[in-house]
């Protein structure tokens, strides 16, 4: 073979080794990346929940499915678990469980075998439950099944439970902490459970049910396994001191038992806990083919062989424990090798009647007293009342079970005492050592060493020498940051029981639990006082700091655990404690001078439900402090008002929340020197707190219908965005979120005792009658999803009985079905109907049904006896709804066609027929008033005592297809109180006493279409198509209508300010205009000037866009979308200019935005039409310039120019458009990523230049038009610094104030430093900014913020326009920038290139853009509709129309209008 030949077929060779040991290294790290173990060829390593064919292999080669192997999860999936809230320290392995023991070798083998039996078996029996009473050792064998199987790779997850407090002693963290444990166990598990989290970042809030089903049924059921292998293990210890009732509990039960619907993996449960009652009831429902209960308890007579089993075990344990003090002890050579012997240790293990608990607190007491001769420890053990020994022998156990363990506690805490003089000395140590320990067993969860420190005010050295004593009763860490743990709660109960202490001569340790809640309240709120004294607790700086973009462990380090403790518990030791006459006065200097911190230390631990619960526990306990009564009443209504806000951003507490607060209340007046200085015009407020007590935000669409339990404890709020949500009414806490599975929800009703709630939702809702779907019953207390109700005979409309478990609802075939909610069972069908069911009523007696039907009859049923009694024929039309009264002696029938009164005893007519068209609901009093709600003005009355009718003539017309707006109070201070409202605003009070209008209620930005009354009549809540619920009190004193000062009834929907800005125009929808000075008026509060009443034509036109002309007397208004009027404010005269265009009825609820722009020379003016068309008007000439057409039809929405006057940008529901004011052509398209047509909420309706031309301002953010200067963050300022965006009122695209939802604007203007809001009730609200006062930032990386880079920012998250223009995206500066912002923050999920996020694409005409250095000469001719202009140095052009022809006519109303042909 020749040279070239051997060479040649090296470099095969060595090509081949390279490419195999590259393919080899890439295997290595593609495993090493996906977190799985290396493991050798002949033995392939894998796990079941990586959909792998092979499992893992433990070291005897048992087939496991975890392998003890921690997945680790990417950045991403990281983040996604980070969404599920979790329960520190409830892993058996945690860093608290330190120093909690494991069985001993040998011991506990009996009950270990049968537990390990169970966990192997494959069939229904998923829970063993090992109940015994306390100190029998349950938790320390619930921690070695854990160990153990966790070493076997079979340990699912663990959660042990703790009565000591924080998320480990409730149940709402308990299935994320679960499914987080489960989501590190394997990859292809955990990507399943951060699939279910992305598809509802919300579950976390969801139901026990929806939790556990979608984070932990869900993804295990789609694992793919082989399905032979072992059964995995879940430990729950402790269950009983889990703070939760029987139901809770049961519902919790009822969850895990869901593991047995898996059928391809086994789970296996071990539960612990005593035999509680509670936790008896929740598992009493469970079948032996389901629970494995196991007794593990004192031996009974009968049971000798257990017996033996546990006293060998404590003897075991005992041996084992003195082995290890004659290791540690320095006297050990003193001490026998035997020592203390087995006759010692038989005493002992007598003495502990099978409780683990008491050879654990000799063996502690005898270690941890190493300044003591350990034998002469032990001899004070055995000295105390012990009787002789005698081998072979055994007494019956003592009366009282924990005798022994009595003494033995008090032998340890005098012991702590030992060597201080008796006398005074011992007694101050006495006293010292109660402030400690009683403060340790009396804490609502437990403290550090250092924390119980800093709230108790002592000295470091004295917590130290008073606790080194008990080690052997207390946990005490090393760490005096870690929590100190009552080892067993038998030691909390010795402490607190003053019956135990009944050994004369003995010092009394006795812990009076009254006086030390006394003392921690008083401690409380003096570390709050000293604490609490500055704003802003973690430097933000930022006004408008989102709580989400706040750093937990920031809040930890300023907030420390004892200040945290303080501002959560101290009115808890208030209630529990002495409440002397100075603790009240200490209590109001505390809240007059530190609420807002209070307030603000609260929101950034999220505890402010809390706080609402604080304040109306105190106002209960102040009633004969009128001074603190009235400024605690007014704290709570504050914090209720801003409750939202508040939690939203913690400091908006000192700037939106004082600043909107009535004038006269308490809390502003005693802040006043706290009111933003940077506010130079602050909004008008009223003087006092109306009855709005507070808004209800969580609904992210319309919500229609409120319903309060019977016990008036919950509310229920129904919404478009297919949710039912749960609230406490008198909070205002979110209770809970219950979905209906992405489809629609309708009829919302409680069961007779308020216990379940039921819903319909159905796909296909919209249809009027039949719409198939499911009804769901819910748990209202524990918001567990109780029963799904499917198939032909679950239909709406849904009612329950009055007075018994009863759910009635339609059906397929036009009968009733009857349910009972109790089992989810069909009871009965009741048939009669020919057609759909329309509507329901029961009445509260004599257990009678009603239905209405769409055959236009109604029929009167006896439930009980299931029996159809009437059918009641006298409409034409649909029945839309239906009442009975109080007494059931008669029916009121509403229908399309009228009103009918029946007789229910006969089933005839008791009142002629009424005809009122349209009629949509009724309501009926305790006092048989008979309330007729329709669309028009009118609410008809009938007094069924006297026979009288009257009517009542609404200030507004109603209008909607809501059912609940007409609703009666049940306790009105001696008044019949109606309220109505349906698609109007507001919410009518009614006095039926005096037949007239007696309160207007005004606050929502939305129709009203649900409206209901407490049980006891002190609230009302009202359901709005502004997303919102409100809650009303009605033991206030409300205004007579008298005192109601109401400017007009229509919407605002534009605004413009004079350029003098000190006049605001402001247009509604009826078309009239009102004009506002800012000057010559109380400081704060505007001045209206004029008033523009509606008078264009015969038809009611919205007024779309206002401007001011130059002259500052001449107010351009665009009136619907064919009509421009410029009005003289002198002599009140318009002109209108008529485009020329097609006539045509004006939709009022079309698109808002700017129609009008004036140009920078103040001589064209660009009118918006809704044809789709841009009107150049030339205020000079008035003339038109020419139109520009392009937009599609109804989404042109606003306009402007740029700063050079010679382009026009405008906006719509598809795409931003930039046109040449000369040529009248597109010369830039950029269309907006998912915004389809017609959804106008998502397009563009603010678009204004930055005062360079550089950049567009959108409500989406800022577009760049070129990237030729870096983007720094000063370079905000080139853009319009103040905005109003998402209810935030922004400067310089930080927030700044939040607006409440009575001052969020249907639109908005702003002037320099001005921003004006234009409101549903017409009324005007006006801010002003001083912008070097605003607290400034130096960078985005301050203390508590997200890192976010600073140059290079791009708002946008895309190219710049020229560049699109140029095709240079690549070397796009903005798309540079977002390279270097890091590949997880550029798009995951988008499949758009780049980091081109918000703008989908760009479609450039040939000409060039404006922003290149040099226009090119204009080539193009112009259209033959649009003349050729001249253009002046202004760079403005304008058309002479030749088909324009000036002619002066009169209209219809005798106005002058000049007409275009």
């Amino acid at each position: 073979m020749d040279r070239v030949s051997i060479l040649f077929c090296a470099a095969i060779f060595f090509s081949s080794a390279l490419w195999l040991y590259g393919r080899s290294v890439r295997n290595v790290f593609v495993r090493l990346l996906n977190g799985r173990h290396l493991a050798a060829p002949s033995a392939p390593t894998s796990n079941v929940f990586d959909n792998k064919s092979t499992t893992v292999m433990n070291q005897v080669g048992q087939q496991t499915v975890f392998g003890g192997i921690h997945h680790h999860a990417n950045q991403n999936e990281t983040v996604m678990l980070q969404l599920l809230p979790n329960a520190q320290d409830a892993a058996y392995n945690s860093s608290k469980n330190d120093f909690r023991n494991f069985c001993l070798d040998g011991t506990r083998r009996s009950v270990q075998a049968k537990i390990g039996t169970w966990a192997e078996r494959r069939d229904e029996q998923c829970i063993f439950w090992l109940k015994g009473k306390a100190g029998a050792g349950k938790s320390t064998i619930a921690r070695t099944v854990a160990r153990d199987y966790d070493k076997k790779g079979r340990l699912a997850a663990s959660f042990f439970f703790s009565r000591d407090g924080g998320d480990v002693g409730r149940a709402d963290k308990f299935v994320t902490t679960i499914a987080r444990q489960l989501a590190y166990t394997s990859g292809d598990l955990r990507r399943e459970i951060c699939k279910a989290i992305s598809e509802d970042e919300d579950i976390a809030n969801k139901t026990f049910t929806d939790q556990w089903d979608r984070l932990v049924l869900g993804p295990l059921s789609r694992l793919q396994t082989a399905g032979s292998e072992p059964p995995v293990v879940v430990v729950i210890d402790a269950l009983d001191e889990c703070e939760a009732n029987w139901k809770t509990l049961k519902f919790l039960i009822q969850v895990l038992t869901g593991v047995n619907r898996l059928s391809n993996i086994h789970v296996r449960i071990l539960l612990t806990s005593r035999p509680d009652a509670d936790v008896r009831r929740a598992l009493a429902n469970l079948s032996d083919s389901q629970c494995l209960p196991y007794e593990l308890d004192l031996p009974k007579e009968d049971a000798q062989t257990d017996w033996d089993e546990v006293n060998q075990d404590i003897s075991k344990f005992l041996k084992a424990q003195f082995d290890d003090i004659r290791g540690i002890s320095e006297d050990s050579t003193h001490l026998p090798p035997n020592w203390p012997g087995d006759g010692v240790i038989s005493i002992l293990v007598k003495k502990a009647e099978g409780l683990f608990i008491y050879a654990a607190t000799v063996s502690e007491f005898i270690k941890k007293n190493d300044q003591w001769p350990r034998d002469k420890l032990l001899e004070l053990i055995l000295g105390q009342n012990e009787k002789p020994w005698q081998k072979g022998s055994r007494d019956l156990p003592a009366a009282s079970p924990f005798e022994e363990l009595d003494a033995l506690y008090l032998q340890v805490l005098s012991h702590s005492l030992r060597g201080a003089r008796e006398g005074v000395e011992q007694q101050e140590l006495l006293d010292v050592f109660k402030k400690i320990i009683g403060s340790i067993v009396v804490l609502s969860e437990p403290l550090s060493v250092a924390a119980l420190r800093e709230l108790l005010h002592l000295h470091p050295e004295t917590v130290h020498l008073r606790l080194r004593h008990l080690h052997s009763v207390l946990y005490i860490p090393s760490d005096e940051r870690s929590p100190i743990n009552i080892l067993h709660s038998s030691f909390r109960e010795f402490l607190l029981s003053r019956e135990r202490y009944n050994v004369k001569g003995q010092l009394d340790f006795w812990v009076d639990e009254v006086q030390a809640n006394t003392f921690l309240a008083a401690s409380s709120i003096k570390l709050m006082s000293a604490k609490l004294q500055t704003p802003d607790l973690c430097g933000l700086k930022r006004p408008g700091t989102m709580m989400i973009d706040i750093k937990a462990s920031l809040v930890h380090e300023c907030i420390p655990s004892e200040l945290q403790y303080a501002c959560v518990y101290w009115m808890t030791h208030v209630e529990k404690g002495r409440f002397y006459p100075s603790d009240k006065s200490r209590i109001e200097g505390f809240l007059r001078l530190h609420l807002l911190c209070w307030i603000e230390a609260l929101s950034l631990i999220g505890k402010i439900s809390t706080g609402i619960r604080i304040l109306s526990k105190l106002q209960s306990l102040t009633e004969d402090n009128s001074k603190l009564h009235s400024f605690v009443q007014d704290a709570r209504r504050f914090l209720a008002y801003n409750r939202f806000m508040v939690e939203l951003s913690p400091l908006q507490v000192y700037y939106s929340a004082l600043l909107f607060a009535p004038n006269k209340s308490d809390v502003r007046q005693s802040f006043l020197d706290r009111l933003p200085q940077f506010v130079t015009y602050p909004p008008e407020t009223p003087d006092y707190w109306g009855p709005s007590t507070q808004t209800l935000e969580g609904h992210q669409r319309s919500v229609y219908d409120v319903v309060f339990s019977p016990t008036g404890k919950l509310l229920a709020s129904l919404s478009a965005d297919n949710t039912v949500r749960l609230w406490d009414p008198y909070t205002g806490e979110p209770r809970g979120v219950l979905s209906g599975n992405e489809s629609s929800v309708s009829d919302l009703t409680f069961s007779y005792d308020g216990k379940v709630l039921a819903f319909f939702s159905a796909s296909d809702l919209y249809r009027e009658k039949d719409s198939s779907g499911i009804i769901t019953l819910w748990d209202s207390e524990t918001g567990q999803l109780l029963f799904n109700l499917e198939g032909p005979r679950a239909r709406r409309p849904l009612a329950f009985s009055p007075t018994r478990l009863l759910l009635c609802s339609g059906s397929s075939d036009h009968s009733l079905s009857l349910w009972n909610p109790t089992t989810g069972s069909f009871h009965k069908s009741l048939t009669g109907h020919s057609d759909a069911i329309a509507v329901l009523a029961f009445s509260s007696k004599n257990d009678l049904l009603a239905s209405g039907s769409w055959d236009h009859k109604v029929n009167i049923w006896h439930v009980e006896r299931e029996q159809l009694l009437f059918t009641l024929e006298a409409h034409s039309e649909l029945i839309r709804d239906l009442a009975f009264a109080p007494d059931a002696t008669f029916l009121v029938s509403v229908a399309d066609d009228g009103v009918q009164i029946w007789d229910v005893g006969s089933g005839k007519p008791r009142e002629p027929f009424v005809a009122q068209p349209h009629a949509s609901c009724v309501a009926i009093s305790r006092d048989h008033v008979v309330a007729v709600h329709d669309w028009g003005r009118d609410i008809r009355l009938w007094d069924a005592k006297t026979n009288e009718y009257a009517r009542l003539k609404s200030p507004a017309v109603f209008g909607g297809d809501a059912q609940r707006v007409l609703v009666y109070s049940p306790a009105a201070k001696g008044q019949i109180l109606l309220a109505s409202g349906s698609g109007v605003n507001e919410i009518f009070l009614w006095d039926l006493e005096a037949r007239k209008l007696h309160s207007i209620l005004e606050a929502h930005s939305g129709f009203i279409y649900g409206l209901a009354f407490s049980p006891d009549g002190e609230l009302l809540a009202s359901a709005s198509l502004d997303n919102t619920v409100r809650l009303w009190n009605m033991k206030m004193e409300l205004p007579s209508t008298s005192h109601i000062s109401r400017t007009t009834d229509c919407i605002i929907y534009a605004m413009a300010f004079a350029t003098d800005r000190k006049r605001i125009a402001a247009g509604s929808q009826d078309g009239s205009i009102s004009i506002w000075s800012l000057e010559n008026s109380e400081f704060g509060r505007l001045h209206k000037t004029t008033s523009i009443q509606k008078s264009v034509g015969r038809v009611n036109r919205p007024v779309r866009a206002l401007a001011f002309l130059p002259d500052g007397n001449t107010l351009a208004c665009a009136y619907g979308n064919d009509i421009v009027a410029l009005w003289d404010l002198t002599n009140r005269k318009p002109h209108f200019l008529r485009p020329p265009m097609s006539f045509r009825s004006v939709s009022l609820y079309s698109c808002w935005g700017q129609r009008l722009s004036l140009s920078p020379n103040k001589q064209l003016l660009a009118i918006a039409t809704d044809e789709g068309t841009i009107i150049l008007w030339n205020l000079q000439t008035k003339r038109s310039s020419g139109i520009i057409k392009g937009h599609d039809s109804d989404s042109l929405r606003t306009l402007t120019f740029s700063p050079d006057g010679k382009y026009v940008a405008s906006g719509s529901n598809m795409d931003i458009q930039l046109w040449a004011v000369k040529t009248k052509t597109c010369v830039l398209r950029i269309k907006i990523q998912g915004c389809e047509r017609y959804e106008y909420h998502e397009g563009i309706y603010k678009l204004y230049f930055s005062t360079d031309g550089m950049y567009l301002e959108t409500n989406h953010g800022a577009v760049s038009l070129c990237c030729s200067q870096p983007f720094y963050k000063t370079q905000m300022d080139r853009l319009s610094p103040l905005t109003v965006k998402d209810n935030w009122i922004m400067y310089d695209k930080e927030k700044l104030l939040w607006l409440p939802p009575e001052y969020r604007a249907t639109c908005d203007v702003v002037q320099d430093n001005l921003v004006a809001l234009g409101h549903v009730t017409g009324n005007v609200t006006v801010v002003g900014i001083n912008p070097s006062q605003i607290p400034k930032v130096d960078s985005y990386d301050s203390r508590g913020m997200l890192d976010e880079a600073l140059m290079m920012r791009n708002p946008f998250r895309g190219p710049c326009a020229a560049c699109a223009h140029n095709g240079r995206l690549e070397n796009c500066k903005w798309v540079l920038a977002d390279h270097k912002r890091g590949e997880n923050e550029r798009q995951e999920t988008s499949g758009v290139p780049l980091a081109v996020a918000w703008i989908q694409s760009y479609e450039v005409t040939p000409e060039s853009g404006w922003w290149e250095k040099k226009e090119k000469e204009d080539s193009e001719e112009h259209s033959e509709d649009d003349g050729e202009d001249e253009v002046g140095e202004d760079g403005d052009g304008y058309d002479e129309d030749d088909n324009e022809v000036d002619c002066e006519d009169e209209d219809e109303d005798g106005v002058e209008v000049e007409n275009e042909t």
